[in-house]
């Protein structure tokens, strides 16, 4: 049971060690040049993820098409869908709108 915990605290103080040294590095690089270099790289993440997004809701989107087009499922679970993926492209422009209010 020791040789249990003291394994469990030997990986946990490793990720401690890992995520402090990564973290440094990170800020380290991101800030090098100023507020400025932080904020372009943090909105070419925003659009990457965005990007990302917006395929993958359209690949789900076809694929619920295609499922109501077989009758694996009702027309009505469709436009639920087209519900839930306008939501959370609202949530996501809700977000871009806020980062820019606040930055």
């Amino acid at each position: 049971m020791t040789n249990v915990l003291t394994t469990q605290r030997v990986i946990k103080a490793s990720l401690l060690v890992v995520g402090l040294v990564v973290a440094g590095a990170a800020f380290a690089n991101g800030l090098s040049g100023g507020l400025s270099t932080a904020t372009n790289t943090a909105t070419q993440i925003r659009t990457a993820l965005m990007t990302i997004a917006s395929i993958v809701a359209g690949i789900y989107l076809l694929y619920k098409a295609l499922q109501a087009w077989q009758g694996r499922c009702d027309w009505g679970e469709f436009g639920m869908s087209v519900a839930y993926v306008a939501l959370a492209g609202a949530a996501v422009t809700l977000a871009s709108w806020a980062w820019k209010l606040l930055a």
